[in-house]
């Protein structure tokens, strides 16, 4: 099994984290394949023969390619063996409320909120921990991706209906993360969701008698929808929002999950990938789309462009 697996990836995306982990929780070994992400490469011919809708993760068994990151996790619960069970039968009443926090938790717009943050640094309590020159790509980029993939639909006419929906999408997920009050509206929404998840936890606590024992969402067993909520924290902290959600007068609990978890195997090994990596992007390789308009300029710009090629 050791060459089986090939990941399409890249560590300082939230849904490649959760692949990572999940592989490293099960122990299953695999190639990697980093798709630089700020210069673009999720949106180059190339990866789009692997996953049409230029998202990452991808993960490769042979010939079969599996996209989005919970259908990645379900089908590597499916097919490897493996002493580590992360997504429990759902005939069981641990399966289905597993099944339903996960689905709680991919209800964050992760993006808007990571975007939102960089675009509108206030919001930031204690500031974004990503290099200053890697934000300064991020923001750049979003907004000339729009341009960017009406160019790309010129050049490669096979992905031309790809690379239209692709730019529909960023037009419309670009307006939403200009949009402070939406940004401030869904980082409030988190409010109701980590509710839950503190209460969960405080009933995992009060439900053991032993305070060292490490406990999960699910009392001592560990999850997929552990891996969800992980990642979500740790995005909480590089975004520097992490004590507006959980701190020792606020859901402590959920304080005390985010400090144990820290401590698993396979979070530092995650961890320290994405360490190296935020320490090793060279300013240089970070490309940028230059244009000279204001980003709703843009943004009009590019919707009118797009109703055009749709018309054609």
């Amino acid at each position: 099994m050791k060459n089986r697996f090939m990941l399409y990836f890249h560590p300082l995306s939230f849904y490649s984290q959760k692949v990572v982990l999940a592989l490293y929780e099960k122990e299953i070994p695999f190639k990697r394949h980093y798709v630089n992400l700020l210069a673009g490469q999720q949106n180059e011919p190339w990866f789009l023969e692997i996953n049409p809708k230029g998202k990452i993760p991808a993960l490769k068994d042979g010939d079969k390619v599996i996209v989005e990151s919970d259908n990645i996790i379900d089908y590597l619960e499916s097919t490897v063996q493996s002493v580590v069970t992360l997504v429990p039968d759902e005939s069981f009443e641990v399966g289905q409320e597993v099944s339903r926090i996960r689905k709680l938790l991919n209800c964050v717009k992760v993006e808007i909120i990571s975007y939102g943050i960089i675009m509108h640094e206030e919001l930031s309590i204690t500031g974004c921990k990503l290099p200053f020159y890697v934000q300064k790509t991020m923001k750049e980029n979003y907004g000339a991706r729009l341009g960017t993939m009406l160019k790309l639909a010129e050049k490669n006419p096979s992905f031309r209906d790809t690379y239209l929906s692709k730019s529909q999408q960023t037009a419309q997920r670009f307006e939403q993360i200009m949009d402070i009050e939406q940004v401030m509206q869904e980082l409030e929404d988190l409010e109701d969701i980590l509710d839950e998840m503190e209460t969960l936890i405080m009933s995992s606590s009060e439900g053991s008698s032993d305070y060292d024992q490490e406990l999960w969402l699910f009392g001592s067993r560990f999850t997929a929808a552990d891996i969800s909520l992980i990642v979500l924290l740790n995005r909480l902290v590089m975004l520097g929002i992490d004590s507006r959600y959980f701190s020792e007068d606020r859901r402590p609990y959920l304080l005390k999950y985010h400090k144990q978890q820290l401590e698993r195997a396979s979070v530092g090994r995650l961890l320290k990938e994405i360490e190296t990596i935020r320490k090793t992007i060279p300013a240089d390789k970070c490309h940028c789309e230059k244009n000279n308009f204001k980003p709703m300029e843009l943004l009009l710009l590019v919707i009118l462009q797009i109703q055009i090629y749709l018309k054609m």
